[in-house]
Formats: C-alpha cells, sequence, structure tokens
C-alpha cells in the first residue's frame, strides 16, 4: 500500500495549523470490490471518532456507515 494511503501515516505539511479539521480518504479492496473508507484525522477542540468508517457517493449524498 501506497504511504500516501495509509492513516496510521500523516504527512507534515503543516496544514493541521491553518485547518479546524482534516478528513483522510482512502480504498481498499474488500472481496473482490473497492470499497471507500473515511477516518476523521484531526478536529480541533473536538473530542471526535477515531474509527474508520465506509462510505459511498450517492444520488442523495455522502453514506457513512459503521
Amino acid at each position: 500500500m501506497n504511504e500516501e494511503t495509509k492513516f496510521d501515516v500523516v504527512p507534515f505539511t503543516k496544514a493541521s495549523t491553518l485547518v479546524d479539521v482534516i478528513i483522510g480518504l482512502r480504498y481498499e479492496i474488500e472481496n473482490g470490490k473497492i470499497e471507500k473508507r473515511l477516518a476523521i484525522i484531526k478536529a480541533r477542540g473536538s473530542n471526535h471518532s477515531r474509527k474508520i468508517y465506509r462510505y459511498e457517493i450517492t444520488s442523495k449524498g455522502v453514506e457513512i456507515y459503521e
């Protein structure tokens, strides 16, 4: 797996001093299908979830699954 797609490796970009929320997006192959994953890397002033969620982009918007 490419280092840029891992959630356990966040590149040093100095962006964390400029933004309130950093969201990580990646793809995984599961059961022969490409699945989209999302994680909140940083949320300023928030005790946010550390979980990785599956998501889909649908005609109704973004659907996030537990």
